[in-house]
């Protein structure tokens, strides 16, 4: 509204519904654009040991269809593309990305990327698939041609119609993006994401996001990288019930890799206690404070499972993630408690600090400005939600001297 100069929320909305651009703009704010090229290296070894040696078995020479779905700015599709190349099968296969921001698909197709989406990539995987301008990197453009994108919103009812490619799909990745719907959203999801797989096809979702084999009769695979989803293939025995039955074989001839555990069985989901248990934070703290942080960050995941709204236990595996040196896992935590209320100044201050080491400066201004303007709007000796007591005054404090340092590094 500041950006158009509107008072009243109904002539935003009218400028919405008229402006394309407009919108377009608001998506883009809205949205977590937050991806990087061979993201989840184990969930990468998972398709590379498992799921495409299953897929060339079975499909020969017929080409494979891949979709990335919420694909932000390409760098998923193009790891796809780039893996392929690797495996000797980039010729076999066509690569749809999509997603809702058309600013972040329009800088997909440029294929134009920094140094911080290259993060964790091996330099002679950078040497092969990239041209290096300056401090940007371009795909090359073998790698390129294989991706083509397209805007979809995977709320729509109908995502045939809006792109009649997604259809007998092998395999979607459509990962991290789950967490931001509501629990109807998901469950719909998943009918659409199942209906369009090809029989055998394969669904790999992010590690936090919701399990999806109660929305769905998906096969399920226990792997390293976390369970992972497949549309029963022709002639393979069908289940009762979206939770896989453990009598059933679902091994796939030619493809065990090391890593990739036989098929287990899933908890069905149970019904809540009559009773909340009890708070499990002390005692994850008890395991921190005595040295024990991975006990600590498994008991956490632990309690997460049980209570995945409760944003003090996303944020207390943030504190624990950063003092663990895993700067990547915290910055993904923050933004979840961040999701979950976006009112909290503490959030903000530590996604700011998180950030400005990881060197996303921009980002890390923004979050310290955000934090900033919340300790603004109380009272100077208010406690400040999940910190530990400090006051908004000193909150307030410690982000203006954060922020005043980001800026004078720059």
């Amino acid at each position: 509204m500041t950006r158009g100069r509107l008072a009243d929320p109904a002539q935003l909305l009218q400028w919405l519904i008229g402006d394309e651009a407009a919108f377009a703009a608001l998506v883009a704010d809205l949205t977590v654009g937050e991806t990087y090229f061979l993201r989840e290296a184990a969930q990468i070894e998972v398709l590379r040991r498992l799921v495409l040696p299953d897929l060339v078995r079975r499909r020969g020479v017929a080409p494979l269809r891949f979709w990335s779905a919420g694909c932000a700015t390409g760098e998923e599709a193009y790891s796809l593309a780039i893996l392929l190349e690797q495996e000797g099968i980039g010729n076999m296969a066509t690569i749809v990305g999509t997603d809702i921001s058309a600013v972040a698909l329009a800088r997909a197709g440029r294929a134009e990327y920094g140094a911080w989406s290259l993060r964790g990539v091996p330099q002679d995987v950078i040497v092969s698939a990239f041209r290096r301008q300056g401090d940007r990197y371009l795909l090359a453009d073998r790698l390129r041609r294989q991706v083509t994108f397209g805007t979809l919103n995977l709320a729509a009812p109908d995502y045939r119609a809006v792109m009649p490619v997604l259809d007998q799909m092998d395999l979607i990745l459509c990962r991290n993006v789950l967490i931001y719907f509501a629990a109807e959203a998901v469950e719909a999801i998943a009918a659409r994401l199942h209906d369009l797989l090809a029989p055998g096809g394969w669904l790999l979702t992010g590690p936090s996001d919701p399990p999806l084999w109660t929305f769905a009769p998906f096969e399920t695979v226990v792997t390293a990288g976390g369970v992972v989803y497949r549309r029963r293939a022709v002639g393979r025995p069908s289940y009762p019930s979206a939770v896989p039955d453990p009598a059933v074989d679902m091994t796939f001839p030619g493809a065990s890799p090391a890593g990739c555990e036989d098929v287990a069985k899933l908890p069905r989901p149970e019904p809540a206690p009559p009773v909340m248990p009890p708070d499990p934070r002390p005692g994850i703290r008890a395991l921190a404070d005595g040295g024990q942080p991975q006990a600590a960050l498994a008991a956490l995941g632990q309690a997460i499972d049980r209570f995945p709204l409760d944003t003090g236990l996303h944020y207390l595996a943030a504190v624990l993630q950063i003092d663990l040196g895993r700067l990547d896992d915290a910055a993904a935590s923050l933004r979840r408690v961040l999701y979950l209320d976006s009112t909290l100044a503490v959030a903000h201050l530590t996604l700011g600090t998180v950030l400005r080491r990881l060197g996303a400066a921009d980002d890390a201004r923004r979050a310290f400005r955000n934090a900033l303007a919340l300790c603004a709007a109380l009272p100077d000796d208010t406690p400040v939600a999940l910190a530990e007591g400090e006051p908004a005054a000193r909150l307030a404090a410690a982000a203006a001297a954060q922020l005043a340092g980001t800026e004078a590094s720059q």
